[in-house]
């Protein structure tokens, strides 16, 4: 489907330019909770300052999540067509920001259980890809670099799927401790605790890695 950046009269689906193609803005709480009212009702124009400010939120967050996958635009663009189809059945304006993350998880889940199933096929030519970029790419120092935040996402995506989640929301995406809960739907006791094991689990995948090199290159 592909449709104008500019408003149109089609209310039924927020089109992909729209949603993915829009600078961030700012948003004190209170323009947030009117904008949030005013997308209830179906304004297209709210809809679309929502989502400048909170489009590059869900694609870091889905890019943490799934560094791999080549379809993160259309799935950011899914978590913001559900959002549209969906607000109108959220109770509590000021937990907009939560309750859009509770989709973004849900869009990730599902697409995850579908990756799940298909990447084995792939994961030697990804392997193979990723030696020669490396062999063959930037300069030395650039290629540490890359190296090193590739030894630390490597080490992420080894996480248990819970701790990584929580890890990600707060250490990526800055979301609070009662944030996280609401998104998660678990207790801020448990958001700590699988916060603290996640960190862990990093420190020790990532002193293992050290260890096994004898450095990070």
């Amino acid at each position: 489907m592909r449709l104008s950046s500019s408003y149109t009269e089609d209310t039924t689906n927020p089109d992909r330019e729209t949603i993915m193609g829009i600078q961030s803005v700012e948003l004190t709480a209170e323009n947030e909770r009117e904008l949030v009212l005013l997308c209830q009702t179906g304004d297209r124009q709210a809809f679309n300052r929502l989502v400048m400010r909170y489009q590059n939120l869900v694609y870091t967050f889905l890019r943490r999540m799934a560094p791999k996958w080549n379809d993160l635009d259309d799935l950011a663009q899914e978590v913001f067509v559900k959002m549209f189809h969906s607000i109108h059945s959220l109770k509590e304006a000021s937990q907009f920001k939560s309750w859009l993350y509770r989709i973004a998880v849900t869009v990730y889940l599902d697409e995850y259980r579908r990756w799940k199933k298909r990447q084995s096929r792939f994961v030697s030519d990804e392997e193979a890809l990723r030696t020669h970029m490396a062999e063959h790419g930037d300069p030395k120092e650039a290629i540490e670099q890359k190296e090193l935040q590739q030894k630390i996402q490597d080490a992420l995506e080894k996480l248990p799927e819970e701790y990584r989640m929580t890890i990600v929301l707060r250490e990526i995406q800055e979301l609070s401790y009662e944030e996280i809960a609401q998104t998660l739907h678990i207790s801020e006791g448990t958001v700590r605790s699988r916060i603290f094991r996640g960190r862990k689990l990093l420190q020790e995948l990532l002193q293992k890695e050290v260890r096994q090199k004898g450095g990070w290159v």
